[in-house]
């Protein structure tokens, strides 16, 4: 369990809410569009701050006082369960990273899922050696030691993906 979760959450929040952007409204992650009734959707039902589904555990007094509108606390109680239960996966990693970087791993899992971040295995062989440099450039090739080909996520999210990289390397938000 990390102790510090609630600072983690914090900081997560803040990078989602400008990373994601929020709307009001069920749209399809495929192309953007507002889902209409009976209207096919080619990829996620997506509302809110990207979320493709909804958490319906209970909230932390702590989240609660902190959030009181639903949209921030929804997202800061996925930021939640991605701490007590997806980073689990990566326990011997996160022993490594200081909050700004727990934070970097946190937002690839929000955005990538777990099996998405589980796929960047040099990156976290990189984070086991504490060679941050090497984790950053892992993050944006697909070779970070050769660096001749972005990885898919810079493909998808360039400047999201950049802006994570500079944090994992210098270590700070």
């Amino acid at each position: 369990m990390i102790d510090n979760w609630l600072d983690i959450v914090k900081d997560a929040v803040l990078i989602l809410r400008r990373e994601e952007g929020w709307r009001p409204y069920i749209y399809d992650d495929h192309d953007g569009q507002r889902i209409e009734r009976g209207q096919l959707v080619r990829g996620y039902p997506t509302a809110m701050y990207g979320m493709t589904h909804f958490v319906n555990d209970a909230v932390p007094e702590e989240i609660y006082r902190l959030y009181p509108k639903w949209g921030d606390m929804g997202l800061a109680l996925y930021v939640k369960k991605i701490i007590d239960y997806d980073l689990q996966r990566f326990k011997e990693h996160i022993l490594h990273l200081n909050p700004a970087r727990l934070v970097v791993l946190v937002s690839m899992i929000y955005q990538l899922g777990t099996y998405g971040v589980l796929g960047f295995r040099k990156m976290r062989e990189a984070i086991l050696a504490e060679d941050w440099q090497w984790a950053a450039d892992e993050m944006l090739y697909k070779d970070g030691r050769s660096k001749t080909e972005w990885s898919s996520w810079h493909q998808q999210t360039p400047k999201r993906c950049e802006k994570m990289a500079k944090i994992m390397m210098r270590g700070t938000l």
